[in-house]
């Protein structure tokens, strides 16, 4: 059951990282802290490695990432129940 929670909580992580970091080139979403634009991590890091025009693909890529590691929790989820490991 915990490497269900944990591969669920993983997915959802992914699909906040994979929006933030879809938004590197733009810049949009408000950071916390105040701080302004300049600070965005996913906006430096790309920068720095040459890939921040790939930054909506990067982001899409992370967030889809997520969705098959929660598609894939509920999958185990439902594998143990009819399994009857859960009960």
């Amino acid at each position: 059951m915990g490497a269900v929670f944990g591969l669920w909580w993983s997915g959802t992580a992914l699909w906040s990282v994979g929006i933030y970091a879809g938004d590197a080139l733009a810049r949009k979403l408000p950071l916390i802290g105040g701080m302004d634009s300049t600070y965005h991590d996913w906006y430096l890091l790309l920068l720095e490695w040459k890939y921040l025009y790939s930054a909506e693909l990067i982001g899409s890529s992370i967030y889809f990432l997520g969705s098959l590691c929660v598609l894939g929790s509920l999958v185990f989820l439902m594998y143990m129940i009819y399994q009857r490991i859960i009960v």
